[in-house]
C-alpha cells in the first residue's frame, strides 16, 4: 500500500512551464521514498503497454473475422470483424495519451530531482 504525505511548496515552485508539480511524496512497500512523478510514470507505462497490446490483439482478431466473412459470408463474422476493427481506435488512443503523459512525468521527475539536489547540495 502506498502512503502519501503532503509537502508544502511556495507558489512559484508549483508550476514550471505549464507543468503542475505534484504535492506529495509516495512511499513504496519497503518504506523507501520515491518521487510521485516516477510512480505516475510507471502507471502510464503500464497503460501504454496495455493499450498497445489490446490494440494489436483486437486489430488482428478483427482482421481474422473479416477474412472469415470474406471466405464464408455470414452476418455474424461480418459484424464482429467490423466492430473489432473499429474498437482498435480507442485502444491506440489510450496508448498515445499514455505516451504523452509519460513524457510529462519525466519532465516533472527531472525538475524534482534537480530541486532535491539543489536543496541537499549533492551532485548527480
Amino acid at each position: 500500500m502506498l502512503k502519501k504525505i503532503s509537502i508544502i511548496y511556495s507558489g512559484e515552485d508549483k508550476k514550471m512551464k505549464g507543468i503542475v508539480m505534484p504535492m506529495s511524496v509516495v512511499y513504496d512497500k519497503s518504506n523507501k521514498v520515491i518521487c510521485f512523478a516516477e510512480h505516475k510514470k510507471k502507471i502510464w507505462i503500464a497503460a501504454a503497454f496495455i493499450g498497445s497490446f489490446f490494440g494489436v490483439t483486437v486489430g488482428l482478431a478483427g482482421l481474422f473475422f473479416s477474412f472469415l466473412a470474406f471466405l464464408e459470408p455470414t452476418e455474424l463474422h461480418s459484424r464482429l470483424g467490423g466492430f473489432l476493427l473499429i474498437a482498435v481506435l480507442p485502444s491506440f488512443l489510450l496508448a498515445a495519451h499514455a505516451i504523452d503523459k509519460i513524457e510529462d512525468a519525466e519532465k516533472v521527475a527531472k525538475v524534482e530531482m534537480l530541486k532535491k539536489c539543489r536543496v541537499t547540495g549533492t551532485r548527480f
